[in-house]
């Protein structure tokens, strides 16, 4: 695919390639390679003008680099997120950049400051209406009150994760029962379709042989 991409001159699919080879090698913990990849993606994302495209790269490039121990190199990387994500009005952008920067001061064991940006990011979450990233900030906001011992905000917090994780799960099996039922009714129509041509053509076959008797009997 990449060198297709490279060929054919589709640079947005060329970078998106070298994206998910980031993170693919990223998952491998072969963090060397990660970042050869997502520093050709965000090369490319430069080069034809993708700042929304921009954002996602420098926002990989932070959890490449915390998930490596590279604390700064992943903290710059998710200020620059947040930089463009700002400048361009890119809001989930701002939601995973302040996560990023929460995460990353976390490790530091800076956590007041991971606790604000956690904030931040739930916040954004809300004005977003995304229970999934509302979700993931009350997350990261339990880990971060069980860790300094304040319990009680943890257990609230765990509780208010477990709430939105109950209604996604919910959500996903109502569509995923909607989708079925659509399945299950197509199926049905396409039986009952067959089922019918089935009954028309035995219809005209009587009637032909009918037709014939007929003919027979003058």
């Amino acid at each position: 695919a990449i060198m297709i991409n490279k060929n054919q001159g589709f640079k947005g699919a060329l970078s998106a390639n070298y994206l998910n080879l980031a993170l693919t090698f990223d998952a491998l913990q072969e963090t060397d390679s990660a970042l050869y990849y997502i520093n050709l993606a965000k090369n490319v994302r430069s080069e034809i003008g993708d700042v929304g495209g921009l954002a996602i790269v420098f926002n990989a490039m932070g959890d490449i680099n915390l998930h490596s121990g590279k604390n700064e190199a992943a903290k710059k990387a998710f200020l620059e997120t947040i930089r463009i994500s700002k400048e361009h009005q890119i809001h989930p952008g701002l939601f995973y950049g302040n996560r990023g920067l929460g995460d990353t001061y976390f490790a530091l064991g800076a956590n007041s400051v991971s606790k604000r940006y956690f904030e931040k990011a739930l916040k954004i979450a809300r004005d977003l209406d995304s229970q999934t990233m509302i979700a993931d900030s009350f997350k990261s906001l339990y880990e971060l009150e069980r860790e300094i011992g304040n319990y009680k905000s943890a257990l609230s917090h765990f509780e208010a994760y477990n709430a939105y994780s109950d209604s996604i799960r919910m959500k996903e099996q109502e569509n995923e029962f909607a989708e079925l039922k659509t399945v299950y009714e197509t199926d049905m129509a396409h039986k009952e379709n067959l089922l019918l041509k089935a009954n028309q053509s035995s219809q005209k076959a009587e009637l032909k042989r009918q037709g014939i008797l007929t003919i027979g009997l003058w």
